[in-house]
């Protein structure tokens, strides 16, 4: 005879799981076509250490997300934080005017496979994510919001590189740390990192450079 009661009770203990398990395989399916990224999030953990020991209040900006594998990343590492951060997250899911992105990548964006796995990859810290589609330039926040930990990765064209470093340096607070991609490979961020920190002479410094990763970490001074 069939057991509703022992059925549900089945149901109640293992559909999480199955719903997990289906959720991972059709994520998979979904990334299978990506390239992987070159950015390893998890050399952003000791930062996030030193901001909460030192109890460096302020949320956390991503410009351009690609698949919001990174998105996930950041959500988990700051997760335990003893200061509740938020994860605000810029990006279009389209292709914009820059020269400088990897032909490959180009060829594996596209704007219903990103922005899906944005929502597979990001699902369990939707609470916390707050997306913005929108080019970076015409991006505003309110004068209160403030940011600890941003990492710029959105258009590499200079004006883009050095307009999104101005954004976000106009909302990080004393001690906060911005880290560019990309700054050790492509000369047009380069360009614009250099320039601005020279714009902002004694306002900055430079605290950490991995070459293997293409990233500099900067530190606003006041």
């Amino acid at each position: 005879m069939f057991n509703l009661e022992g059925t549900r009770e089945f149901l109640k203990s293992n559909l999480p799981n199955w719903a997990i398990n289906i959720f991972s395989k059709t994520r998979a399916s979904l990334e299978a076509p990506f390239i992987c990224m070159d950015t390893n999030y998890d050399l952003f953990k000791e930062f996030f250490d030193i901001l909460d020991s030192n109890s460096v209040e302020g949320d956390v900006c991503e410009i351009g997300c690609f698949n919001g594998k990174g998105t996930r990343k950041l959500a988990e590492m700051t997760k335990g934080d003893k200061i509740f951060r938020q994860i605000f997250v810029i990006d279009l899911f389209e292709n914009q005017n820059d020269e400088n992105q990897d032909k490959n990548y180009k060829k594996q964006r596209g704007i219903w496979r990103q922005k899906m796995l944005f929502i597979f990859n990001t699902f369990f810290h939707k609470e916390r994510i707050n997306l913005i589609e929108k080019d970076s330039k015409k991006v505003q926040f309110p004068e209160e919001q403030k940011f600890a930990f941003s990492f710029i990765d959105g258009n590499h064209t200079y004006d883009y590189v050095l307009s999104d470093a101005g954004l976000i340096f106009l909302h990080t607070v004393k001690g906060g740390i911005i880290a560019f991609h990309d700054y050790h490979n492509l000369s047009d961020v380069k360009k614009a990192v250099d320039k601005f920190i020279e714009d902002h002479g004694n306002e900055v410094e430079i605290i950490k450079e991995n070459q293997e990763y293409k990233t500099i970490f900067i530190k606003k001074l006041v």
